[in-house]
């Protein structure tokens, strides 16, 4: 298997990406069966292995923490940030709440004290950019975040504001409100504040983006589920 740097940084991941989002409760719901995937993509030298706090509701990165149990120093472990986890105004978005409580949920259903890759998910228009990236970078600092990005932001994406939820049978959480409209997401660029030689954030547009623990940002193009 061949192996490239994560962007800028160095960290080495295979050209293909696991995408487990339809791992648990919105698609495979074998837990043995979906280990098995996970096992197979291991054993065939693929190490980057992307979920999301939301997939399943949760129930895929229990299932990837179940799978890398004894494995996990095999695998670049990437999961995101963002969507509605519960019913309560600070339940979804990137603010500094939203983040700390919600990387501590990732990392129980996990199985591991730290995540290789943390994203963010989609931008949160209603939060300032250095809120998220200064709390981003304290669990950077903190060690339970090595490397942060973004996965599906982009320049003309307005986002999708934190709107109300209501609860379904079979389901934690349903939108009742509509989403805002977007642009796509495959491929297309994003626009993150990097620091200036100043100290600063100024707005900058790219391809998806990662900042290392000295809170400068580095590019990255991660693959996986989006």
């Amino acid at each position: 298997m061949e192996y490239r740097n994560l962007g800028r940084s160095g960290l080495k991941v295979s050209p293909l990406c696991l995408g487990t989002m339809m791992l648990g409760r919105w698609g495979n719901t074998d837990e043995a069966e979906c280990v098995k995937i996970v096992h197979r993509a291991l054993d065939a030298g693929i190490n980057f292995v992307d979920t999301s706090n939301n997939y399943g509701e949760g129930s895929s990165e229990e299932i990837v923490g179940k799978a890398l149990a004894g494995r996990r120093n095999q695998a670049v472990l990437a999961t995101k940030v963002w969507s509605r986890m519960g019913p309560g105004a600070n339940e979804q978005g990137l603010s500094r709440k939203a983040i700390q409580e919600q990387v501590e949920a990732s990392l129980r259903r996990l199985g591991t004290d730290v995540i290789d890759l943390y994203q963010i998910h989609r931008p949160d228009r209603t939060t300032p950019w250095e809120e998220t990236l200064a709390t981003l970078t304290d669990l950077v600092r903190q060690g339970k975040v090595r490397y942060v990005g973004c996965s599906t932001s982009h320049a003309s994406d307005p986002g999708i504001s934190p709107g109300p939820y209501a609860s379904k049978p079979g389901s934690s959480w349903k939108r009742s409100g509509s989403r805002r409209s977007t642009a796509g997401n495959g491929g297309s660029l994003s626009s993150l504040p990097t620091r200036s030689s100043a100290g600063r954030w100024r707005s900058t547009t790219s391809r998806s983006r990662s900042i290392s623990d000295s809170a400068t940002s580095s590019g990255a193009r991660s693959k996986g589920a989006g």
